[in-house]
């Protein structure tokens, strides 16, 4: 690693159906826009996504289990995904490889977290990565557990209903307990609209609830969504809102290292600011 920040990042998240890829990816892009060359590690083992997001699902020829195994080298599972090279991708297994958990007896075919953890910083090496995303599942997996292991950093995303962030404190205490030490929360989608009609828990009360500093919110974007369902290759048409885009650069500043205030550069929110708190 050789820019200041944290190194590697993970995702993470006791439910599904938050946006954890959409924030990897969103992350990922927004370092790569601060000049930085970025690796994502898809460490979803059981439901992989991250290749078709990024349009290179048809140069995955070999993924982050094939590396671990040895079958090829941790370089060459991790493919360009654009960003003019700044930015690489390891894809995860659709065959359904699983991951040893380091109970009872290891099975034929299972991935022992430590060689999982290998082949990541040894592409992370070889690609001369500044940060490295590491992508996990709902839950607590073993990717979540392989991953927990190398990050310097967990993003605990939800969303603002009182499940998921139950479900994000949780998550939190979980992560800690395996060795995580610097723990946040994203808020993806963020609906303003519904907070400020008191259809939805205030800011300050999903802190409180969560117990988590918060890094950021992502707030809802439906271009978002639907440049992430367009043809491959990443020649999008619809491109993510400027408010959506901004969030991302403001947590990766925050990550970073920089002071950058709470919705800072979206206008149709900053105003509001005070109100959301409440």
């Amino acid at each position: 690693m050789t820019a200041t920040g944290p190194g590697f990042i993970m995702t993470a998240s006791s439910k599904g159906g938050v946006g954890k890829s959409t924030v990897a990816s969103g992350l990922a892009r927004a370092f790569c826009r601060r000049g930085l060359k970025v690796l994502v590690c898809d460490m979803d083992f059981g439901s992989a996504c991250l290749d078709m997001l990024f349009g290179v699902q048809d140069e995955c020829l070999y993924t982050l289990a094939d590396a671990a195994k040895g079958v090829c080298s941790p370089d060459t599972a991790a493919v360009p995904a654009g960003e003019s090279g700044r930015l690489f991708l390891m894809c995860a297994p659709t065959d359904g490889a699983s991951i040893f958990s380091g109970k009872g007896e290891k099975r034929d075919g299972e991935i022992e977290i430590s060689d999982i953890c290998a082949a990541v910083k040894k592409a992370a090496e070889d690609v001369e990565a500044d940060r490295v995303i590491l992508d996990t599942g709902a839950g607590i997996s073993g990717g979540a557990a392989a991953a927990a292991t190398i990050a310097d950093t967990a993003l605990v995303i939800a969303t603002h209903t009182p499940v998921s962030v139950r479900a994000a404190q949780t998550t939190a205490l979980r992560l800690v307990s395996m060795g995580v030490k610097d723990t946040g929360l994203i808020i993806n989608p963020f609906d303003a609209r519904a907070m400020l009609d008191r259809r939805r828990t205030s800011m300050s009360d999903i802190i409180d609830l969560s117990c988590l500093r918060l890094r950021g919110v992502v707030p809802y974007d439906e271009k978002l969504a639907l440049s992430q369902e367009e043809a491959p290759g990443g020649a999008h048409s619809c491109k993510p809102n400027v408010s959506s885009t901004q969030a991302f650069d403001n947590i990766a500043a925050r990550l970073d290292g920089e002071d950058v205030p709470l919705l800072w550069g979206i206008k149709n929110l900053r105003k509001k600011r005070k109100k959301l708190f409440r």
